[in-house]
């Protein structure tokens, strides 16, 4: 994945991360102090949530001067995807009507997101070495984890998207 090493935090990829973030955290906020108690208002905000630290683990990887903490800030981003990816998904099985789905779904939706997330901050795990370029710098990913983590997160975005127009079509 590339990135340029962006000294000023406040450039254009780091002014519309920030507000994307800010967005984002007024929004889960909103959403969820609207109806606490609801599992679709709860699904919902969370995913809007994860999208606010998506935004702000991509903005710590263009920020920071260390390759190290630049490949748990990138390691972060992809955790926080993968979550976005499990709560979209338990938000379409729960939209409209606010059912929750039978136990062993919603163990292997939040078990299934869970591990993937263990295992994409595992050293070694997706991330390479880092390479260093006049623009910037890159990290290597490796074919196979990139791979198993878009599986993954194909499935349960993808997955919400067709199951909300499949129910939008029902409607």
């Amino acid at each position: 994945m590339r990135y340029a090493h962006l000294p000023n935090m406040l450039d254009l990829h780091g002014t519309l991360l920030a507000t994307t973030a800010v967005i984002n955290l007024g929004l889960a906020l909103l959403i969820y102090s609207e109806n606490p108690k609801s599992p679709i208002n709860g699904s919902f905000a969370l995913f809007v949530l994860l999208l606010c630290g998506w935004s702000l683990a991509v903005l710590g990887f263009l920020a920071t001067a260390s390759d190290a903490a630049a490949v748990w800030y990138l390691k972060l981003s992809y955790v926080s995807a993968a979550l976005i990816a499990g709560c979209y998904y338990y938000f379409s099985i729960v939209f409209p009507d606010g059912r929750r789905p039978a136990r062993y779904h919603e163990t292997a939706i939040v078990g299934g997101t869970l591990v993937l997330c263990l295992t994409l901050l595992t050293p070694g795990f997706l991330t390479g070495p880092i390479v260093h370029h006049p623009w910037g710098r890159e990290v290597v990913l490796y074919t196979l984890p990139y791979l198993i983590f878009a599986a993954v997160f194909g499935f349960f975005f993808v997955g919400g998207q067709i199951r909300l127009w499949w129910k939008y079509a029902r409607a």
